[in-house]
């Protein structure tokens, strides 16, 4: 009798065992595989937006590239006289290749001092752009590496 008594409690205690550490196992694996897969879904993600990113990124850099090829092409043999005798022809193309292309805000074609002569924002350039005030902004392009930082130009 106390023999089967013992092989009862030793079943017992195996079951008890087997119902805790089953599903504790299962509850491991578990987290282990969700664990992985998380990660195996977010590097998927990165990979994704950086793939986006990249054409994105083409996309701009090929937008510049043509705007600055039309520009170099109505622009080609004129001198900044004569681009200043045509500045509303000119003005008027460069304000269609701002409305063609919506990453660009404005163009703006400048002269070797570095004054503009002919913007798609306005027409006639106020003078306030190429006043004496706006030496910062003509030490900004200027070949210096440093950062200068102006005065807010109000029009009107």
């Amino acid at each position: 009798m106390r023999l089967r008594r013992d092989a009862a409690l030793r079943s017992l205690k195996l079951m008890l065992i087997a119902s805790v550490a089953l599903p504790l196992l299962l509850f491991c694996y578990a987290a282990w595989a969700n664990y992985h897969a998380a990660f195996e879904l977010a590097d998927e993600r990165i990979e994704r937006a950086g793939d986006i990113a990249a054409e994105q990124a083409l996309r701009v850099f090929q937008s510049i590239s043509v705007t600055f090829d039309s520009v170099e092409q109505i622009t080609r043999g004129r001198t900044a006289q004569t681009m200043k005798l045509n500045e509303a022809e000119l003005s008027e193309r460069l304000k269609q290749f701002v409305a063609a292309l919506p990453g660009i805000g404005s163009i703006w074609i400048l002269d070797d001092k570095l004054d503009a002569l002919v913007s798609s924002l306005f027409f006639p350039i106020p003078s306030a752009f190429n006043a004496p005030e706006r030496a910062e902004l003509k030490t900004q392009l200027a070949s210096d590496a440093n950062m200068h930082i102006g005065e807010v130009v109000r029009i009107g």
